[in-house]
């Protein structure tokens, strides 16, 4: 564990009342159109054997719990598939308890690097053809992530010959380390990245203050990310990288090379020493803080060469977007001026992964962004003829 991840825990309590009850299963918020996949294949009369894919996060083990929930409810009428659990049913409450015999999650103990061959085998293998102690199904999740080769070969016929009251959950982080021959058997779903909004509903079940511009900061570098939008509202290193890159933005719009290649070289080498040594997330983080405000420019633009229908299917006014204009105010860029700049962040975000030298990589860099951002362009009739790079 890195020195700054040490200090990004989440922040706040979960809020009982927000999400309505202390007890039910997760808040699924957002994935409209997943749940809605999900709702259909639960009612359908094929075999329930599915994997869920998305990044780390991304809520994928909320939205199988609560799916598991609705299958194994017992509230609403027989043979009905449940759109809410009712909370009070013996089978919510045996889940409330954590002792539903039909419900089975396997992930690894604590410790535990993988799921062990045998644990498989006897949690999932042999209880499988086992009938429903108590409703129609018998639910199983089991993180593919951790599944060994030897673990993912012991249930191939498992899945292949399910009896059809087992509904078989995997999640995975990486389908490309399942087997291809489990792969073939699963209807496979994805999670979509989350709104903004929703990630700031989700941060507010969490107990966390969302009119703080930590928060704000730490919503734009999740990507649509809940579970990272949560440990990264907890980083205190937040308000140094948005003071660090505020200075600095306003640095790279004034005429000279003094103060940027001494104090805003010294600033940005504090931020990768931060670090100790492990991945340099300060300065990922103020990397990605530059993308996207530049993409927020080059949204301007396309909205301007475009008109008002083509700027609704770009980024939009959301309230993210004005507090980063807040935050590094800029004139209007033209089209190669962006580009210069991006360019130059995905080339030291390259030389960082190379373990490039890093003083001559950041001086060059903060060059070519000085050299970009100094340049007001025609705007909408901007020829989009190339920018000279003498830093290169």
């Amino acid at each position: 564990m890195s020195s700054t991840s040490k200090k990004c825990e989440p922040q706040g309590q979960p809020d009982s009342a927000a999400a309505g009850s202390g007890w039910l299963p997760p808040a699924v918020l957002g994935q409209a159109r997943l749940q809605q996949q999900l709702r259909a294949w639960a009612q359908s009369g094929s075999q329930k054997v599915l994997l869920l894919t998305g990044p780390r996060g991304s809520g994928r083990k909320s939205v199988l719990t609560e799916l598991a929930w609705r299958l194994l409810c017992q509230g609403g009428q027989a043979g009905a598939t449940q759109t809410v659990p009712c909370g009070s049913c013996r089978a919510c409450r045996y889940l409330k308890e954590g002792v539903h015999p039909d419900f089975r999650l396997l992930a690894p103990q604590a410790e535990e690097k993988i799921l062990p061959v045998d644990r498989v085998r006897r949690e999932f293998v042999n209880d499988l053809f086992l009938r429903p102690q108590l409703g129609r199904y018998k639910v199983y999740i089991l993180e593919a992530d951790y599944l060994s080769e030897g673990a993912q070969n012991a249930i191939l016929k498992s899945l292949e010959e399910a009896p059809p009251y087992a509904c078989i959950f995997l999640t995975a982080a990486r389908p490309d380390q399942v087997l291809p021959t489990i792969l073939s058997r699963l209807e496979v779903y994805r999670t979509a990245p989350y709104e903004d909004t929703t990630l700031y509903d989700i941060l507010r079940l969490h107990g966390v203050e969302t009119e703080h511009r930590q928060t704000r900061l730490a919503v734009l570098l999740a990507a649509g990310n809940p579970g990272e939008a949560l440990r990264l509202s907890g980083c205190d290193w937040l308000d140094e990288v948005m003071d660090t890159g505020a200075w600095l933005w306003q640095q790279l719009q004034q005429p000279g090379h003094a103060a940027l290649l001494t104090d805003g070289y010294n600033k940005v080498a504090a931020l990768r020493d931060a670090a100790a040594g492990q991945v340099p997330e300060r300065l990922h983080a103020l990397l990605t803080l530059y993308t996207l405000r530049l993409q927020i420019s080059l949204d301007d633009l396309y909205k301007q060469r475009s008109g008002p229908a083509a700027a609704a299917a770009a980024r939009g006014q959301t309230a993210a977007v004005g507090w980063l204009r807040d935050l590094l105010p800029a004139a209007d860029l033209p089209l190669t001026a962006i580009e210069l700049a991006l360019e130059a962040l995905r080339s030291f975000n390259q030389a960082l992964s190379s373990n490039g030298n890093f003083e001559i990589g950041c001086c060059r860099t903060l060059l070519q962004l000085q050299q970009a951002l100094s340049v007001t362009g025609p705007g909408p009739g901007d020829s989009g003829a190339a920018l000279a790079v003498p830093y290169r």
